[in-house]
């Protein structure tokens, strides 16, 4: 590992935005990090921009593969030159290069995934996350913004294929194995671009916000120890409100785990945290009935009754 930092910017026909977020990274004048683009065999002339730029902090790899968005960020991981890894998504710019540095600086030695996003609860700031923290978020927030130990990220498994919310889950699969995830909301480097036709603006309100999820929670309650599941169980009917402990049960129905999802139910109904409505019964029992694989071919028409208020 020759460098202190990588930045990855995983990419996949982006050429129109690809300069400002090139130029942000390298606006920086220090030596000691590696801009790693990996392109996910790009159809437009996203090599030809590249090449543009005389700098020999860039390291341009394409694939002739296309393969699914975290799937590009798994090779990003592999291809790094460096422990920590910072990811720059094409559409997005950074704003201070040097505070991931300050950030490495105090928190390096001891943290394997650092969050800096500003949308994660203020109360959280300078504090380490457990894993019951970051399940209870039952979303994901993008890996552009966080520092990732590579290792750890390997360890965890790489970032899982299949979804678009896979950093929720690694993150989660950190913590669970004893890894330390820290939030420090004070030295921000990204600015997040929005704009049309974003991923995450697309599956928000449709099929896809609940089926990906599901496999994430299906895939973290498969692997945790039977003594930690009765805990959280104790924990979701005590300390989660209806509205979190609704929409787990329901992301456990999806997902199969049928028994999960009526114990979860029957304890937070039971602690009075959660009156299910009929609605919200309907709801689980369509979830139940039709399955991760079967619910987005169909969500057009439940689509009004689903999402959330």
């Amino acid at each position: 590992m020759s460098k202190r930092l990588t930045v990855a910017l995983p990419t996949y026909n982006r050429e129109s935005m690809l300069r400002p977020a090139i130029e942000s990274v390298l606006k920086c004048p220090r030596q000691d990090f590696e801009l790693l683009i990996v392109d996910n065999a790009s159809k437009d002339k996203t090599g030809e921009l590249v090449a543009s730029f005389d700098d020999p902090r860039i390291v341009y790899k394409r694939y002739d593969e296309v393969v699914s968005m975290y799937a590009n960020h798994n090779r990003c991981i592999r291809d790094a030159n460096s422990e920590w890894v910072a990811f720059l998504h094409s559409d997005d710019k950074f704003s201070d290069l040097e505070n991931a540095f300050k950030l490495l600086d105090e928190h390096g030695e001891s943290a394997d995934v650092v969050w800096t996003h500003s949308y994660i609860p203020a109360r959280h700031n300078h504090q380490r996350l457990t894993w019951r923290e970051i399940l209870k978020m039952l979303n994901g927030y993008s890996p552009c913004g966080k520092l990732y130990r590579a290792s750890a990220v390997e360890n965890a498994g790489f970032f899982a294929e299949d979804n678009i919310i896979s950093d929720w889950e690694t993150c989660l699969h950190i913590a669970y194995g004893g890894g330390t995830i820290v939030v420090d909301q004070d030295k921000p480097f990204v600015e997040r671009v929005f704009h049309e036709g974003q991923s995450q603006v697309g599956i928000k309100y449709d099929g896809t916000f609940y089926t990906h999820r599901a496999r994430c929670v299906k895939r973290f309650f498969a692997s945790i120890r039977p003594e930690d599941r009765e805990a959280l169980l104790d924990e979701i009917a005590s300390d989660w409100d209806g509205v979190k402990s609704r929409e787990l049960a329901l992301l456990l129905n999806l997902a199969g785990r049928r028994g999960d999802a009526r114990e979860v139910i029957a304890r937070s109904t039971e602690s009075g945290r959660l009156k299910l409505s009929a609605k919200a019964k309907f709801k689980n029992l369509i979830a139940s009935a039709l399955g991760e694989r079967h619910y987005e071919k169909v969500y057009w028409i439940l689509g009004p009754m689903t999402r959330p208020r």
